[in-house]
This record gives C-alpha cells, sequence and structure tokens, in this order.
C-alpha cells in the first residue's frame, strides 16, 4: 500500500497507523511524497522531513517535485486545481512503477465535512453531496471517520512530529475560507456541524446507489465506454430529460477516475451546453485531466490531449517504387508517365509529385504528430493537421491512425484526404511519383 504522506498531522498519523498494523494485515507500506514547490524552503523542509520519517518508520520512501505554479498558469487553473492533478499523477505513476495495489489518503471526517459545504456552494447533484469515499478503485481514506480533534490526540499520545502548512492559516483557497470563515460560524449553530455533515453524505451515498442503478441501465443504451474515452450517442442522449442527462455526465467521468469524481455543476451543465451547439471539434475542459469534446453525431468525454490529436503509430520508410504499411492502410509509391489521361482518370485515393522537386528527400510513411501544419495544394498559408481532419469529417478516434506521407520532416500528403502544395506537376516534370492509398493493406 503506498500511503500520501504530506508531512502533515492526517497523513503522519495514517502512515503511523498503518505501519503497526501491517504485521496483521499482512501488507507492504511504502510513502509518497509530491514537493509542489510552492513554499520555497519549507515545502524542501516538508519532503526532507517525510524522507525522515519513512526511513524512522521503516518503509521506502517515493519523492517527487512539480512545479505547480507553471503548471497553474499553463493550464489556466488555480493552484489548488492544478496540486490536486499533479499529485494524482505522481501518486498514480508511483503505485504502477512499484507494484502499489493501493492508495492511502489521510482524508478525515473534518475534510469530508469541508468537501460537502464546498460542493454545496458551488453546485453539484447527488453525487457531489454524497462526499469522499471510503474506498475509490485503488484509493482508500483509513482515517474518514476520523475527527480532526482524534488525530491530533493521538499524535500527542504517540509523541509524533508533523509539519504545519503555513498556507493553511490564509483565507485564500476556497477550502481554507471553509475552514477557518465558515464551519467554525456553522459550529455556533451546531458544534456537531461534521458529524451533521459527514452523515448527510453518508445518507447521499447511499441514495446514490438507487440513482447508480438506474443511470447505469439508461447509458447502456447510449454510451459506449473505453478505457480512455465515453463516446455518448447524441441522437438517444437529447431524448432524455435534463437530469438524467446530467447524471450520465456524471457516470462517465465517475466510469473513467473512479465513483470519487464529482464533476461541479457549472461544469456538467457546460457539457450539456456543448452538446447542443452541433459544432464539431469544440471541446471543453473538465476538473481532474479530463475534457468534454464535440463529434460527429457524438459526445466524448476522455483523457484527450489538449491539442485533440493523439500521436500514431512509428513512421516507416517508403521506398520508390515500393510500399509501407500504417496501420490498417498502405501506400504505394511507383514512377508514372504523368500524362493528363491517368492523372485525371485516377481515383482521390491517389495523387502525383514532382519527383524531382522532392530534391531525393528520404519519404516515409507516419501518423497525425501534434501541432502538425501542412501548406495545402491551391494555399498560401499553412493549417494545422486536426482542423483538416475535423473539416474532411474524420472521428476523432481515427485521426491518430490516418497516414501522413513525409519527404523528410516535411509532410506532403495527408492521406486520402489533402496533398500540400510542395512540387507539383508541371510541363516541365521529367519524373512523376504517384502515391496510392489503400484500406487493410490491399
Amino acid at each position: 500500500m503506498l500511503a500520501a504522506v504530506s508531512g502533515g498531522p492526517d497523513s503522519v498519523a495514517m502512515l503511523d497507523l498503518l505501519c503497526r498494523l501491517r504485521k496483521g494485515l499482512g501488507i507492504e507500506i511504502g510513502a509518497a511524497h509530491l514537493n509542489h514547490c510552492l513554499r520555497g524552503a519549507e515545502s524542501d523542509g516538508d519532503q526532507r522531513f517525510v524522507r525522515s520519517l519513512a526511513r524512522r518508520m521503516g518503509v521506502k520512501c517515493h519523492t517527487g517535485r512539480a512545479a505547480v505554479a507553471k503548471l497553474a498558469k499553463r493550464g489556466k487553473l488555480s493552484i489548488e486545481t492544478a496540486a490536486r492533478e499533479a499529485r494524482r499523477d505522481f501518486l498514480e505513476r508511483t503505485a504502477r512503477s512499484f507494484k502499489y495495489d493501493r492508495i492511502a489518503t489521510g482524508h478525515t471526517m473534518d475534510d469530508q465535512a469541508e468537501t460537502v459545504l464546498m460542493r454545496l456552494i458551488r453546485g453539484c447533484g447527488p453525487d457531489g453531496l454524497a462526499g469522499i469515499p471510503v474506498k475509490n478503485g485503488r484509493y482508500v481514506r483509513p482515517l474518514l471517520g476520523t475527527g480532526r480533534r482524534e488525530v491530533m490526540a493521538y499524535l500527542a499520545a504517540r509523541h509524533l512530529a508533523y509539519r504545519t502548512d503555513s498556507t493553511n492559516r490564509q483565507a485564500t483557497a476556497f477550502r481554507n475560507k471553509v475552514r477557518l470563515e465558515l464551519m467554525p460560524l456553522l459550529r455556533r449553530l451546531n458544534p456537531r456541524i461534521t458529524g451533521s455533515l459527514a452523515r448527510t453524505a453518508e445518507a447521499f451515498a447511499g441514495d446514490r446507489e438507487i440513482v447508480a442503478q438506474a443511470v447505469s441501465e439508461v447509458a447502456g443504451r447510449c454510451v459506449l465506454p473505453g478505457k480512455s474515452e465515453f463516446a455518448i450517442e447524441l441522437q438517444p442522449f437529447k431524448g432524455y430529460n435534463k437530469g438524467l442527462r446530467r447524471n450520465i455526465i456524471r457516470w462517465c467521468c465517475a466510469g473513467l477516475l473512479g465513483a470519487g469524481f464529482a464533476p461541479d455543476f457549472a461544469s456538467v451543465d457546460g457539457v450539456l451546453a456543448l452538446a447542443e451547439t452541433g459544432r464539431v471539434g469544440k471541446r471543453r475542459r473538465l476538473p481532474n485531466g479530463l475534457w468534454a469534446w464535440l463529434g460527429y453525431q457524438r459526445l466524448h468525454i476522455g483523457k484527450a490531449p489538449e491539442d485533440g490529436i493523439e500521436t500514431g503509430e512509428k513512421a516507416v520508410p517508403l521506398r520508390v517504387p515500393g510500399a509501407a504499411r500504417f496501420g490498417n492502410w498502405s501506400i504505394k509509391s511507383s514512377l508514372a508517365s504523368g500524362s493528363k489521361a491517368e492523372m485525371a482518370g485516377a481515383p482521390s485515393e491517389t495523387v502525383f509529385f514532382d519527383h524531382g522537386r522532392l530534391d531525393g528527400r528520404r519519404l516515409s510513411v507516419g501518423g497525425v504528430r501534434p501541432g502538425l501544419r501542412i501548406r495545402l495544394f491551391g494555399s498560401s498559408v499553412t493549417r494545422k493537421v486536426q482542423d483538416i481532419l475535423v473539416d474532411a469529417k474524420v472521428p476523432r478516434a481515427e485521426r491518430g491512425s490516418r497516414p501522413v506521407v513525409f519527404a523528410g520532416d516535411t509532410p506532403i500528403w495527408l492521406a486520402g484526404i489533402r496533398r500540400s502544395d510542395l512540387a507539383p506537376v508541371t510541363t516541365r516534370t521529367k519524373k512523376v511519383l504517384r502515391l496510392e492509398l489503400t484500406a487493410d493493406g490491399g
């Protein structure tokens, strides 16, 4: 089991408890700490503290660093969101690399109460009010039924040191405002507000199971689940009432990230609005690294790269004459007469180039690369291949596997779709290169 340890009181108490129970449970414990590089020497001190703590407890320590401020700026995210996404990515990579089957986090009952309030303020559905689950995929939260006061008492009894994050005392981040300003006010009205909110989350979690069963049945009729994305058939989807459509969106997100992920109300309604635009290729960013984008007759939700293009297979050389196989496609090259009759009678899957004007550059067939651009025949400007594929109505799932012919590093033919303006055949052409595209290697 990999324990996420920030160095704060909750994670220190959790690591100590897990180490005390490891023999009885028959598990191996590892500690993981990500330095967010947000507080200078204080952040570095946290990292050293966790390393020392792990050494004293006799567990392996895995540490990493992430420039969260830069990630937030680049992705136009809040610091909280960028830190959460970086931490999740680090924990999952570490768990995979070192074969940990579980990831334990130090969330407490107080965190549960704060989370329910935060989601209520932002707006959410039943999934959001169900709060943080005790178990979510490989994630487990052993302290979720324990209050922060109990954690502090445990640390004192065990004489355990811990680190204090100075930013936790600043009411700038949303969670800190809830913790430092709203919760004290609510405690005046109900001294047991933490337990009340935790029980509310438990009640909604129970109701969610009933709703989830109904949503799962309906989603089975309109959603095509995949490993990294879910595709929603728009025709049946748009026929459902808005409440059911919202729950289908949440169902897809939970299917990709686990039951504990509940997108806020604004994010869900943003996806519904996206589905109504009819603008193929338009996309919207969701929390936790997900995207929603509109395809042809389908709404996609998944872990899509920002430019919407996936890199295909490695490029393979194309000799002249010869052939190259790329995925389920084949490109055949030959020298042709270049007569007007031959060129006019050629199918759309065939193109012709002035072989001499390619300057002996090595030909190859590869996939669509992120940011790839091509200057199309008859145009004086370059265009993103992504935009050309969208215009050609190529489904997103197929874009990474579309073959591209390169002369050196220059793309000259988006096979079967558009060619570049490089080396057109003219009356001065001496050797004509003919390229043919066939499917399934035919």
